[in-house]
């Protein structure tokens, strides 16, 4: 049985899974999926045991996807990443399971203090484990069927000295083959973490973590395929023969009762990332009232998505490409936030600047003739591309500003108001195009900017008797403009810029009764969330 925690916060009604719930699960299991079996209105899946293919995972708060929330990592953003990484990182890349201390899940406005540019329906807060004070170390061993099999061991340094300086390094590896087809995946993790206490005044810690991921991926499926074929439909690989002859029109039996039976399957599909997030935060108390928090961080990532096209020739003369998406990215950025208490007011104001570059380049390589070469592995590595199709560049400049009061007018009473300015601008598009293969004279580019100079967010809570609550909320999000690859879902995706387009937008109201009988020890909730969301408010002239 899980135990998931409830508690009253300054900005609304929050649950905490914390690491003891994390470790009645199998070691290594996502947090998201966790999440997902303790959380009521959290829904999760993926296509490996682990949770870890982050192509394939798709993850909701009440009907609000993983794009759509603001996530942080010891308030560091995570940003988007859901699918491709383009302006952030998944959480299951982010750090090692193990060293996740707790997660704070807030559905509906989220904290204002949470920095994010994607927060439309929720906030989900990740805080790392704290080096322990005794040395010593942790081993754990996971075996499971497909040849699946997981390592994690960590060092804990313990005090180093009378001031309190104590790290720990640890490792995690995990390789599965997959529970339909051929291939595997491989993911290796390593984390870095040092505290440095500063006597009565607070802490300063530094962390790095590094994530690697080399997998064969799962063939996408339609409902269609789905109906006529069943489930275990998946990529050819590693029959090259079986994919070649498909790619001439020869398929499989029961292929033909699909409507294109050669996207059914292709060769094979595979992913590769490489991920570096580095941090350093403080919290020092200037006064007994008067406290500074701040964080500074980098994130260098670098990715291959590959797949068999059948629908394009190599210069070899076989009917298909590897088609390679090849992209980079790093982000800066920095934190400053303040917080004064006064009587029994806790005022609240801070600061976040981001700066993202981004790119992405979609390669052809050549495929050899049937029986007259080794076909190209999905993992790499990618030599001698024969064309680039496309490129895209892009930067996104992010500042985002808070300010709040929790004033607590009774000792059972408290009010929460507050309110963000948001602004982000991205600027870019094609940096190369190819018309041979894309069959646009032009590709997309362009700038744009979202922002938003008073998003408000007000709550209530009332204690009305002892283990009992009321709990209102209101608050208004906006999320900025996506950008990723051509032909994908963004402004930039598209053939032509759409003109007047506007951000996604939302107004939260939630409120909910908390009510516990004294001889109950289980909680009874009842909520009610009314959200108004607007993207865009009428279909551009463009589209």
């Amino acid at each position: 049985m899980a135990v998931v925690g409830t508690r009253e916060t300054s900005h609304g009604m929050e649950q905490s899974v914390t690491r003891a719930t994390m470790d009645k699960f199998v070691a290594g299991t996502s947090p998201l999926q966790i999440l997902s079996a303790t959380t009521p209105g959290v829904n999760f899946a993926s296509d490996d045991p682990f949770g870890l293919d982050t192509w394939a995972n798709t993850f909701y708060i009440r009907g609000y996807s993983q794009s759509q929330l603001g996530i942080t990592l010891d308030g560091i953003p995570l940003g988007d990443a859901q699918f491709i990484n383009s302006n952030g990182l998944d959480i299951n890349q982010a750090i090692i399971q193990n060293n996740i201390g707790r997660v704070d899940m807030s559905q509906g406005g989220g904290a204002l203090d949470v920095m994010s540019v994607t927060n439309l329906g929720g906030a989900l807060q990740y805080y790392s484990l704290d080096p322990r004070d005794k040395a010593g170390g942790d081993i754990s061993q996971t075996f499971g069927s497909n040849q699946t099999y997981r390592t994690y061991v960590s060092a804990q340094s313990g005090k180093l000295n009378s001031s309190g300086t104590k790290f720990y390094a640890s490792y995690a590896r995990t390789d599965a083959g997959k529970w339909k087809g051929a291939g595997d995946q491989f993911e290796q993790q390593a984390n870095f973490k040092i505290v440095q206490p500063l006597g009565r005044y607070g802490k300063l810690s530094g962390f790095f973590n590094y994530s690697e991921f080399d997998q064969y991926n799962y063939s996408d499926l339609s409902l269609e395929i789905i109906q006529k074929l069943g489930r275990n439909v998946d990529y050819f690989y590693p029959n090259y023969k079986a994919a070649y002859q498909a790619a001439e029109g020869i398929y499989p039996a029961g292929y033909a009762k699909v409507g294109d039976a050669m996207d059914v399957s292709y060769y094979d599909g595979g992913q590769d990332q490489r991920n570096y997030l580095s941090g350093i935060t403080s919290t020092i108390d200037l006064t007994s009232r008067l406290h500074l928090k701040t964080v500074l961080y980098d994130q260098q990532s670098a990715g291959d998505y590959e797949w068999t096209n059948p629908y394009v020739s190599s210069p070899s003369g076989a009917p298909m490409i590897q088609q390679v998406g090849h992209t980079s990215m790093t982000r800066v950025g920095g934190i400053g936030a303040v917080q004064y208490q006064i009587a029994n007011h806790s005022l609240e104001t801070g600061v976040w600047y981001e700066n993202n570059g981004y790119s992405w380049a979609q390669r052809y390589y050549n495929q050899p003739l049937l029986g007259e070469g080794t076909p190209r592995s999905a993992t790499g590595p990618y030599n001698d591309p024969f064309a680039t199709a496309y490129a895209m560049t892009f930067n996104t400049n992010s500042f985002q500003y808070y300010l709040e009061d929790s004033y607590r007018i009774l000792k059972t009473l408290r009010v929460h108001a507050g309110f963000k300015s948001m602004l982000t601008t991205t600027s870019g598009g094609a940096s190369y195009n190819n018309p041979v293969y894309t069959g646009q004279d032009t590709l997309p580019s362009g700038s744009l900017t979202t922002a938003s100079a008073f998003l408000p967010h007000v709550s209530i809570n009332w204690n009305f008797l002892p283990r009992n609550e009321l709990f209102f909320d209101f608050a208004e999000n906006m999320r900025a403009f996506t950008y990723n690859t051509w032909q994908s879902g963004n402004a930039w995706g598209v053939n032509e810029m759409p003109q007047n387009l506007k951000p996604e937008t939302t107004f939260i109201t939630r409120s909910a009764i908390d009510i516990i009988p004294a001889s109950s020890r289980a909680s009874s909730i009842c909520i009610i969330s009314i959200t108004g969301t607007g993207w865009p408010p009428s279909p551009p002239a463009a589209w």
